[in-house]
């Protein structure tokens, strides 16, 4: 879960709205590149639960990747509530904390953090199962 959140930390931190307003597009391939990465440190790379095709670990940018990826993310963001993508979107696009998050929406930390927790137990099967 830590490597998925990382991926999107990243994307995030990559986004360039002028190139484009989908963020889900944006993060697959930079969330499921930190996956694959995370499985390769650990040395079990064929088995990642996110593979589909061995040619893909070959050539993870590869536009075939790219896309793979890209479709995968946005159905499991399709799969969150409206409040699960606006917390994901607010800490991870606009880096508030959890306590920013919680004042703006009028909700407690620990709400927060358990829609955070939910969201990413949503993203991970979704991609396990694509």
């Amino acid at each position: 879960m830590q490597a998925g959140a990382i991926g999107l930390i990243k994307a995030v931190d990559g986004f360039d709205v002028e190139r484009g307003d989908d963020l889900g597009a944006y993060a697959v391939p930079t969330i499921v590149g930190e996956l694959r990465r995370h499985q390769a440190r650990r040395g079990s790379v064929a088995t990642a639960t996110f593979d589909d095709d061995a040619a893909l670990l070959a050539a993870p940018e590869s536009e075939l990747g790219r896309s793979e990826t890209r479709l995968a993310l946005q159905g499991a963001f399709r799969l969150l509530t409206r409040r699960e993508r606006e917390v994901v979107a607010l800490r991870f696009y606009r880096d508030l904390t959890q306590q920013d998050i919680a004042d703006r929406l009028g909700l407690s930390q620990a709400q927060v953090s358990r829609t955070l927790s939910t969201a990413f137990v949503k993203l991970r099967h979704a991609l396990a199962e694509s």
